[in-house]
């Protein structure tokens, strides 16, 4: 019997595995096992050094049926493979913008009104709500490409909001990882995001946060501003869609998307 096999079956009488242990009973890779540490679904128990696997909690998520052990993401150069039926901040902005024929405008006496509250402002913005169309695009299921058609898988089930939402969550997660990593030399983005539940929670919090921001459709043009008395001055109006008038849930839409984003 090989060493690995005895310190295997020492450690199963133990009740605990290291990951890597438990990589090899489950039949894939270690970032495969700390990926369902990070979502929770295995618990994130910890000696001195690194994260172990309790025996019973191993055997009650095979119990289980092994949820989402199959759905690892792809991986390509130490970060996940873009998806097929994903749909990039830049295109999903511009199919929303194609779909805001009617947007509200802004009276003039709104924006005198905006501009006398803060006069220095070059940028004087306000909050429109989205026009029924952009509505109906954003909850329209994804549709499939010609290359995945072809590839002949099933298309997952996911709204064309929900992909650009995972798509983003990706965009964001990778540039807060890189932050995190600076100065910790030779650990992966993806060892960083699977390395604790809390750390995974962590980072996934605050994408979650700013995609808020980062996915809202701005529509911006410069207005000449009446003053009264012949006064005129320029100023560029931003008409701003929030992320949250789009979605009929937002936090149900940001949890269909954090499963297909890791």
């Amino acid at each position: 019997m090989r060493e690995s096999e005895v310190t295997t079956m020492m450690q199963a009488r133990t009740g605990i595995f290291s990951v890597k242990q438990a990589a090899e009973l489950l039949g894939v890779e270690s970032l495969a096992v700390q990926r369902l540490i990070g979502l929770g679904l295995l618990a994130d128990n910890r000696n001195a050094k690194e994260s172990v696997v309790f025996a019973a909690d191993l055997e009650r998520y095979i119990g289980q049926g092994s949820p989402s052990l199959s759905d690892m993401p792809a991986i390509r150069n130490g970060w996940f493979r873009g998806d097929e039926w994903f749909v990039e901040r830049p295109s999903f902005i511009q199919q929303m913008k194609n779909a805001s024929e009617g947007i509200a405008d802004v009276r003039n006496t709104g924006l005198i009104s905006a501009y006398n509250r803060n006069c220095h402002a070059k940028k004087i913005h306000f909050g429109v709500q989205p026009t029924s169309e952009m509505i109906k695009r954003f909850r329209s299921p994804v549709e499939r490409t010609a290359a995945y058609a072809f590839s002949g898988r099933e298309l997952p089930s996911y709204t064309l909001g929900q992909s650009a939402i995972a798509a983003e969550l990706r965009s964001v997660a990778a540039r807060l990882l890189d932050r995190k990593r600076n100065g910790m030399a030779g650990e992966g983005r993806l060892k960083s995001l699977y390395r604790t539940r809390e750390g995974f929670l962590d980072v996934t919090g605050r994408a979650a946060e700013r995609i808020q921001s980062s996915l809202s459709i701005d529509f911006s043009d410069n207005r000449s501003l009446d003053l009264g008395r012949s006064a005129t001055i320029e100023r560029t109006i931003v008409r701003s869609v929030s992320l949250e008038s789009l979605s009929p849930n937002l936090n149900a839409d940001i949890d269909r998307a954090m499963e297909l984003a890791f």
